[in-house]
């Protein structure tokens, strides 16, 4: 008779990779250690509550909590809720699945000051029991507390063995101590920091064990048999460099990638580990030629079905003015990125409107479901429509009991949604994925980046109510226990490799791990940073030749303004772009009030100032002041007001030599070495028959040898003339150190190549902003 065996798998990746080991026909029954549990057991009086009930009873158990919020900063607010209710369930399941109480911590002195914070938890969590109760349901939290083996389906198997790479709760311990009556239970483990630990709950073998050793427990006997002996390559030289950046990472990692192909590795035997696995999505950017495969697939939350959601819900939340139309690029005051994103996904102006109008209302499921396909219509992500449809029939259930409105109904799926991850399609041969994903695998070359202490090891959130050493004395799970374990995970795939190559975030916020100690390290010196850089470095735009930028240009067809002859000076291809291809530049978007903007607004109501006196008025500047800085924060224009009293000061001591303004804001036109030049002077003060030109500045004065007041000498073409810049930041007056001679030279040169073919693809540091993609 065939016995009929189960095997059991910590990953994904370790079931399927003992699958592609066997050689008969038949392959044999496997399943996912999460699966087995979960069929294992069953409760005999309640249903398993869905996710979105479990968080409306979980946020209904808060708002019945006294203290709660006050003594544990932990809200009853929904939306708030929400965004941090991972920690709540965290720290009750693990106390669950330890199968420990809140009264345990009680016991020690460590935690004596905060007793009046268990028993508001304490509360908090029979409060959660007892609405789950009430509605005959129950979770991974209460199902401890009452289940049954299902026998059935534990008899259905001679012989179970459970593959550990890791450790198994006491829960999880409990119950395959009650299946080994109804099946023979074999545990097939690598011993680790935990594994005798764990182990003694069965039998005392604890002296029996030998780190990183494949052992199989039978737990009906309790018997305990060496597999084999691991291997090990301690000898093997790990390459370490650190490198400034995500990027910088990303850099080395398909260069030693390709190091590795080269020495004789296959690619299908080269792991990424990442301890940090949000850096799968930088990595994903950067893998252009497909090299890569991911195990943790792409989060939801980063494609843009989740994005555009979202985008409309902050929106709408923020009560920004929304301009959905195809012309909509015309509007400059429209024009910012929430506006060009939701116009450029093509949403519909009478979607979006009716979105608004109903986001507060109580909302069907019909109703729902219709704005979320749309939404889906948009983005034309329709790989994520699983995700999206399981979601779907768990709201649907709950609506037919319970109201929610639009907007709390969205949050809900938003919050549900974030946490999906859709499977990584049509990658290359090299896998990456996270630490536990792993465990119990081996390949011949390993690539860890983000090796930095922060992430090596990698804390747990449930010791955000708890600290270590309370942690110990409770029995539960401390984290040195957690240290160690990460520990042997990261010892036990090194070990197995013949090539390790490990990189750190090297800057002065950020150290490398403290892990790194405990292995032979080689400084991975082969390549400079700016090696790296260049395998990546973007092409420019546009170089030398790419455009024939050589015309025939008359500088003199117009009058000949500074702006004008200043940005020729400074950047001949810019000048052509905008005065002679007469390319518009790009516009703002979401373009805040910046420094020239507030240079602007005091330049403004110093004008409004002097119109009616050729002193300065504190008095009537503020007023003017006030009055037109309407865009600006009461704090902004009080800080503003006060950095103005020492320009006061400065202005007084200027009118106190004898000067009067008398005249502001002048546009003139004059001929300047038989040239038409133009411009518009801010100021322009007399005292004894001699003129004196002032240029208000924002900024700092930085380019003193600009030819700006000496165009404005030509500009006024007058006689006994002084100039200078007067800076609203430094808070003085400042000379050129050009004169009128400068300036002749200057349209001297332009004379002799006006009109004739000139070549205006140059740029002398160029500092304009307008074209800097096409400039470069």
């Amino acid at each position: 008779m065939i016995k009929k065996e189960l095997f059991v798998f910590t990953t994904t990746r370790k079931l399927k990779e003992y699958l592609n080991e066997q050689s008969n026909a038949v392959l044999p029954k496997t399943m996912i250690i999460s699966e087995f549990f979960s069929r294992a057991i069953y409760s005999p009086k309640f249903d398993e509550v869905s996710k979105i009930d479990k968080l409306i009873i979980m946020q209904k158990a808060i708002s019945k909590t006294k203290n709660l919020e006050q003594q544990l900063k932990i809200s009853s607010n929904f939306f708030e809720f929400l965004k941090n209710h991972e920690y709540i369930f965290s720290f009750f399941k693990e106390l669950a699945v330890t199968k420990k109480k809140i009264e345990d911590l009680k016991y020690s002195d460590i935690y004596a000051s905060y007793d009046e914070h268990l028993e508001i938890l304490e509360e908090l969590l029979k409060n959660y029991k007892l609405e789950l109760k009430d509605r005959k349901l129950y979770d991974d939290i209460t199902i401890v507390d009452d289940y049954l083996i299902n026998e059935e389906f534990i008899k259905s198997y001679d012989e179970i063995n459970i593959f550990i790479d890791g450790v198994l709760t006491n829960f999880e311990i409990e119950i395959l101590n009650l299946c080994k009556n109804f099946a023979d239970i074999n545990l097939v483990l690598n011993a680790n920091y935990l594994t005798k630990k764990m182990l003694s709950s069965f039998v005392d073998i604890e002296n029996s064990l030998e780190i990183a050793n494949e052992y199989i427990f039978n737990l009906t006997n309790n018997s305990l048999s060496k597999v084999n002996n691991a291997e090990k390559n301690h000898n093997v030289p790990i390459l370490v460099r650190g490198l400034s950046g995500n990027s910088m990472q990303c850099f080395y990692i398909f260069e030693k990638i390709s190091t590795f192909i080269k020495d004789g590795i296959n690619p299908k035997d080269i792991v990424v580990i990442l301890p940090d696995e949000s850096f799968s999505e930088i990595l994903m950017d950067y893998d252009k030629n497909n090299m890569l495969n991911f195990a943790m697939g792409k989060k939801a939350e980063n494609l843009l079905f989740y994005k555009l959601f979202n985008t409309i819900i902050k929106s709408i939340l923020e009560e920004e003015e929304i301009e959905l139309k195809d012309d909509y690029i015309k509007n400059e005051d429209q024009l910012t990125s929430v506006n060009i994103f939701l116009n450029e996904c093509g949403v519909k102006s009478d979607f979006y409107r009716n979105f608004e109008n109903n986001f507060y209302q109580k909302a069907n499921f019909d109703q729902f479901k219709k704005i979320v396909f749309e939404i889906l219509e948009y983005s034309k992500e329709h790989e994520i429509s699983g995700a999206i449809n399981e979601i779907l029939f768990n709201i649907e259930i709950y609506l037919e009991n319970e109201s929610l409105n639009l907007r709390e109904i969205s949050e809900i799926f938003l919050l549900e949604l974030k946490n999906s991850h859709i499977d990584y399609v049509g990658g290359g041969e090299v896998s990456v994925m996270g630490l536990l994903e792993s465990r119990g695998l081996s390949f011949r070359g390993v690539i860890m980046p983000c090796f930095n202490d922060e992430l090596v090891p990698k804390r747990s959130i449930n010791e955000m109510f708890l600290n270590t050493t309370l942690r110990k004395r409770a029995g539960l799970i401390s984290y040195e226990d957690r240290q160690n374990l990460q520990r042997f995970y990261y010892k036990d795939i090194i070990n197995k490799a013949k090539k390790v190559a490990i990189c750190y975030d090297d800057n002065e916020d950020k150290v490398p791990s403290r892990f790194l100690k405990e292995f032979k390290i080689i400084e991975d010196k082969e390549y400079s940073d700016k090696s790296y850089l260049n395998l990546f470095r973007s092409k420019r735009i546009l170089k030398k030749g790419d455009l024939n930028l050589v015309f025939k240009h008359d500088f003199f067809e117009q009058p000949l303004s500074f702006s004008r002859l200043d940005q020729f000076l400074k950047c001949p291809r810019c000048y052509a772009l905008k005065y002679i291809l007469k390319i518009q530049p790009p516009k703002d978007v979401d373009s805040d009030m910046s420094a020239k903007d507030r240079g602007n607004i005091l330049h403004k109501a110093l004008e409004l100032t002097y119109n009616n006196s050729n002193i300065f008025d504190y008095k009537i500047f503020e007023e003017m002041f006030m009055k037109i800085s309407t865009n600006l924060s009461e704090l902004e224009k009080q800080i503003m007001l006060n950095e103005f009293k020492k320009i006061e000061q400065e202005l007084k001591k200027h009118e106190d030599k004898g000067y009067r303004l008398i005249k502001k804001e002048i546009e003139l036109e004059n001929i300047f070495e038989g040239v038409r030049i133009k411009g518009k002077i801010d100021r322009i003060d007399a005292l004894n028959g001699e003129k004196f030109i002032i240029d208000y500045k924002s900024g700092s004065i930085r380019d003193k040898k600009s030819l700006q007041l000496p165009f404005y000498e030509a500009l006024l073409g007058e006689e006994n003339v002084k100039s200078a810049f007067f800076s609203l930041r430094d808070v003085k007056f400042v000379n050129s150190q050009s004169s009128l001679d400068d300036l002749k030279n200057v349209i001297d040169e332009l004379k002799q190549i006006s009109g004739k073919d000139f070549d205006f693809d140059v740029s002398y540091n160029c500092k304009y902003k307008d074209y800097d993609i096409l400039c470069d």
